[in-house]
Formats: C-alpha cells, sequence, structure tokens
C-alpha cells in the first residue's frame, strides 16, 4: 500500500493506509520489544507507527511520498533481515 501511496487515491484509501501501517509497525515494533531486541529495529518500527498514526494524525503534504517510500523500504528491510536471521538460526 504504501508504495503506490504517491499515486491519485481517494482520501479513504488514505485513512485506511494509516490505519494498516500503524497497526503493522506497531505490532512488528512491540514483538521486536518483546523478544528484548531494543535496537534500532524498535525505535525505526514505532517512530513509523507514529508518524503514520490515524488517532493524531500529521499532516505532512510534501514528504508525504518520501515517508511512503521510506516507510516501504522500512518494513521491507525489516522483512528481509528477519526472513535472514530465522534462516541462518534454523541451520
Amino acid at each position: 500500500m504504501l508504495i503506490i501511496a504517491p499515486a491519485p487515491w481517494p482520501y479513504v484509501y488514505y485513512r485506511v493506509l494509516r490505519l494498516v501501517v500503524f497497526v503493522c509497525a506497531g505490532a512488528i515494533s512491540l514483538q521486536s520489544f518483546d523478544r528484548r531486541c531494543w535496537h534500532v529495529w524498535t525505535i525505526a518500527l514505532a517512530l513509523l507507527a507514529v508518524i503514520f498514526n490515524p488517532i493524531l494524525p500529521m499532516h505532512l503534504t510534501r514528504t508525504s511520498s518520501v515517508l511512503n517510500v521510506l516507510g516501504a523500504l522500512l518494513l521491507i528491510a525489516h522483512l528481509w533481515v528477519e526472513r535472514e536471521h530465522n534462516w541462518q538460526v534454523r541451520r
């Protein structure tokens, strides 16, 4: 959703996008915190959840597309690192 967000979408799309990113980034951040992995991922994903929170939204017009792309890259990088780590542990 973040990757295609710079395209012109109805307002509802951006409301749902905020909710989905908030929930996903918050859940991953809490999971990382619960595993006692207090490192960059926990802080970065918590910050992403704060930026995209639907309750008190930050209205960032000029930097929105940059934040969308950076948020997508952050989530993809976290997925890649976690998969590599889990694959290394299974060996």
